[in-house]
């Protein structure tokens, strides 16, 4: 039974990790997404 326990802790952790990287990744996408915007409205009002 701690073995179950165990690997239940270590998977718990790990889905956290994974969650952070995720919320990460969005926020670096959603920062890199506005200087696209920026650009494509500059270009498009030549």
């Amino acid at each position: 039974m701690a073995g179950i326990s165990n690997a239940s802790g270590e998977q718990t952790h790990g889905i956290a990790q994974i969650s952070s990287a995720i919320t990460q990744t969005d926020l670096v996408a959603q920062q890199n997404a506005a200087p696209v915007g920026q650009a494509a409205r500059l270009a498009g009002g030549r």
